[in-house]
């Protein structure tokens, strides 16, 4: 006769009490979840598999705090969220001990290690205390979801994702070890490391011990199979015992392997094979952290920080590289423009040269380049179709060639920039009131406001959208540089590039760098991801006013008129174009047909070749002031505006051939991709849609 439970179905002896598979009575009745259909003991109050409540919760924990949901059950006891009702609803993470080992002594004397704990990436403790016989702790809750979850659902991260999570978690350790005593957390793994807003954050210090001559001489064997280093297996943790757990939680994130299948089961030795296709640099560091002899691993958190961040700026200028097309047998200039580049990122030279050693042990040739601007030729067919539409519509409506769709006061001052995301669903606007607004073209919402700057005068002077959309950045007056992530809106990093405006920001095109143009005639590069800065050049001789990337060429408009040409895969500069007099307000690139069109505030335009970086037409559009500037997106026309008036012009015929009234002083202007819209921007904060008249 067997009793067959109730909960997991397994099968037990017929004078058993407790299931042999999961623990649970067998005498007693089961409640099913509504919420995931799981069966629990019959007085739960919370649900074992999803941790959904049962029945109604109506008792208060001290009075005050309303249980909410299980989010953890373990050795030491549950964890819950729960809502501190003497602070409106705030929520909170209540943690209750059931470990019968533990006295309520030691376990307030813990209450008093983590109470004394202040790191930004620590969740706050606000108290401990007990109440009808269990001990409590509670703590900031902390939004987001643990490692688990994220490699439950995506499996392995980018390198670029596991070198942000330990440079976070490092810090939070260095600051544990400097401590007095240092305290050791002994219990590191996916479940207690929480991502929120980009940040990684360490959690459930219910583990955690000081290394203090007294507190060693109590062993205590506490730790998570699979993370757990040798000498913490033995109840004698060190200061490195927290690096060798962070460093399996890197490999399983860089793998998409639980420890089971790296480490193995016997000799717990890493099996780095599965590292055999990243970085090399990054294979030795995490080498390094997860040597099973703790006096050849970093001996403290300090240590593997200094050297994560030199892995980190090898990574920036391997993707610099990468992003400039140097994959191969590098030539003698791009061999000086990676150890310039390594000098700058403060990379020792011996490790750069290691990366140019790899590149000439590579069997395929990098295309080398001529001394010409290099583009991937299109048909002008699409291109000469667009603008005959164009053209006639146009000359049907000679008096009046658009019409006013729609307007709106959406900013709070001048618009200065207005930037259409390459396929047209995304509108980003910036304005002399700091603020850079968002918009849906499919609906006209507005998806965010962003504040540009933390200064006070701080003008948006210009706005960019990565080539695919994934990021925005903002210039301001105030000389800082701020990028997003899109769709989350998250600020990913505010640089002060300066201490002068900062007038013009791009991407590259492959979204691995943001270039920033400052008034004290500096170009600045970083890194999109650890925004470390690869490219630094100063004494242009005036302020930098518009900056464009075309392929591997940076562009920079200055104040003097001049316009300065760097290939950045040879950090060198290519040419400085000379035959502008005016302020620089506009420069794009013609991919049909190879050319280069530069404008400037006084209305003068010129079209260069690529091929020979020569001027092959000068004119000027206007004799007046142009306020703004745009071109249709195969830049058959230029839009430019002067005051209140827009006009249109032609450039194949080098003519204008229209304009209209905007009726109010245009600041700012953009076309919408693949459409007959445009927008303008005014001095009163106004935006409004014009659409080209049809037949």
């Amino acid at each position: 006769m067997t009793k067959i439970c109730s909960l997991c179905g397994a099968k037990n002896p017929d004078n058993a009490k407790f299931c042999n598979k999961c623990g649970a009575p067998l005498e007693q009745g089961t409640v099913v979840c509504k919420v995931c259909g799981s069966k629990n003991p019959k007085d739960s109050e919370f649900c074992r598999v999803c941790g959904s409540p049962l029945k109604p919760i109506t008792r208060l924990v001290k009075g005050r705090y309303r249980l909410l949901k299980m989010i953890g059950e373990g050795g030491f006891g549950r964890t819950y969220l729960a809502t501190d009702e003497l602070l409106f609803g705030r929520k909170v993470v209540l943690k209750e001990f059931t470990q019968k080992k533990k006295s309520s002594d030691v376990i307030m004397k813990e209450g008093m290690i983590l109470a004394k704990l202040n790191h930004p990436l620590i969740p706050k403790i606000h108290g401990f205390f007990e109440d009808k016989g269990r001990i409590y702790l509670a703590q900031d809750y902390i939004e987001g979801k643990n490692l688990r979850v994220l490699l439950d659902t995506k499996g392995k991260h980018s390198e670029d994702f596991v070198l942000k999570v330990l440079q976070d978690v490092l810090d939070i350790l260095v600051y544990l070890q400097n401590l007095n005593p240092p305290l050791v957390h002994r219990d590191i793994k996916p479940e207690n490391l929480i991502i929120s807003n980009g940040k990684t954050y360490l959690v459930d210090f219910g583990a955690v011990k000081e290394l203090s001559k007294d507190a060693l001489k109590h062993k205590t064997i506490i730790y998570t199979k699979g993370y757990v280093s040798p000498e913490q297996r033995k109840g004698e943790p060190t200061l490195s015992s927290d690096i060798y757990s962070l460093g399996v939680v890197a490999i399983e994130l860089l793998t998409g392997m639980h420890p089971e299948k790296f480490v193995d089961k016997h000799t717990k030795e890493i099996n780095y094979n599965v590292l055999s296709n990243f970085r090399p640099e990054l294979l030795e560091f995490l080498v390094k952290m997860t040597n099973p002899d703790p006096s050849l691993r970093y001996h403290s958190a300090d240590e593997a920080l200094k050297d994560l961040e030199i892995v980190t700026k090898m990574a920036t200028l391997r993707k610099f590289m990468q992003s400039m097309g140097i994959t191969a047998s590098p030539s003698d200039e791009q061999k000086q423009a990676i150890l310039k580049s390594a000098e700058d990122l403060g990379i020792p030279r011996e490790k750069a040269k290691t990366i140019i050693n790899e590149l000439e042990s590579k069997a395929s040739e990098v295309q080398k380049t001529e001394g010409h601007i290099s583009y991937k030729k299109s048909t002008t067919t699409q291109s000469k179709t667009f603008r005959d539409r164009l053209k006639k519509l146009i000359s049907s409506h000679s008096e009046m060639p658009v019409k006013l769709v729609g307007s709106l006061k959406a900013m709070g001052n001048k618009v200065a920039k207005i930037e259409f995301s390459d396929d047209g669903s995304l509108l980003a606007t910036g304005s002399w009131d700091g603020v850079v607004k968002v918009f849906s073209t499919k609906t006209w919402q507005r998806l965010v406001a962003l504040k540009a700057s933390s200064g006070i005068s701080s003008h948006v002077l210009d706005v960019k959208l990565s080539t695919n959309a994934r990021k925005l950045a903002a210039a301001s007056a105030t000389g800082e540089i701020r990028v997003w992530e899109v769709g989350t809106w998250l600020l990913a990093k505010s640089i002060k590039g300066s201490n002068f405006e900062a007038n013009a920001v791009v991407f590259s095109q492959d979204e691995q760098f943001v270039f920033g143009g400052f008034s004290d005639g500096s170009v600045k590069a970083w890194d999109t991801v650890t925004f470390n800065k690869i490219f630094d050049v100063s004494d242009l001789g005036g302020w930098v006013l518009r900056l464009e990337t075309i392929s591997r060429y940076l562009f920079a408009g200055t104040n003097n008129g001049q316009i300065f040409i760097w290939d950045i895969a040879l950090r060198k500069l290519k040419k400085v174009l000379k035959e502008h007099d005016g302020w620089i307000n506009y420069i794009t690139f013609k991919v049909t047909t190879g050319e280069i069109i530069s404008t400037t505030e006084d209305g003068e335009l010129i079209i260069w070749s690529a091929r020979n970086l020569k001027s092959i037409w000068k004119g000027k559009l206007t004799d007046k002031n142009i306020t703004a500037i745009t071109t249709t997106p195969d830049k058959s026309m230029l839009l430019f505006a002067t005051g209140e008036d827009v006009h249109i012009f032609d450039m194949e015929e080098k003519r204008e051939i229209s304009k209209f009234s905007a009726r109010q002083r245009v600041t700012a202007l953009g076309y919408a991709p693949h459409s007959l819209y445009f927008m303008t921007g005014d001095e009163k904060g106004t935006l409004k849609l014009w659409k080209f008249k049809k037949d």
